[in-house]
């Protein structure tokens, strides 16, 4: 029950589902007792009290405000699923993975490698050889290759469509 309760309010939908059955259910509590208590000891109550309930009331409301905010934003960035281009860089499909670089709170491109044509899989260099080959022996030259481009080419790409994280990518 707890791992499912979690799950859903790591959730965003979840979370608010979650915060209004809270609310309304303290809503339906606070009736309940209003209507065991008397009603003039509830009156005594809001004169005495009732700046330090409504200041309460707001403080709870921009704490939960913030605290969504907060989880917002620490949710994993979007250009991240990232991994693929859809269309020819270079003249190949490329694949690739994102590293962290924590000195400068940046992503960087890492481990990039062409697509075979062919049949689809990442290509590697064999070592002493001087092309690429996927995993059924597909060729290309090295020379034909050129990561630098494809590299540059794919961070342009992602800037472009995701400018709000332009700044998180190196």
């Amino acid at each position: 029950m707890c791992k499912y309760l979690k799950k859903a309010w790591d959730s965003p939908v979840g979370s608010q589902l979650i915060s209004q059955v809270i609310y309304v259910g303290s809503l339906y509590i606070i009736e309940l007792a209003t209507s065991l208590i008397s009603k003039t000891f509830l009156e005594e109550i809001w004169k005495n009290y009732s700046q330090t309930i409504i200041t309460s009331a707001i403080f709870i409301s921009i704490y939960i405000i913030i605290l969504n905010c907060r989880r917002i934003k620490s949710k994993k960035l979007s250009f991240l699923k990232e991994t693929k281009t859809q269309e020819k860089i270079c003249g190949y499909h490329w694949i690739w993975q994102w590293k962290y670089i924590p000195e400068k709170k940046k992503y960087k491109i890492l481990d990039i490698k062409p697509i075979c044509e062919f049949c689809g899989e990442a290509m590697i260099i064999p070592l002493y050889s001087s092309y690429y080959q996927c995993m059924n022996n597909h060729k290309i030259e090295s020379d034909k290759i050129n990561f630098i481009v494809a590299e540059d080419a794919i961070v342009r790409k992602i800037k472009t469509n995701y400018p709000n994280y332009s700044d998180k990518i190196i």
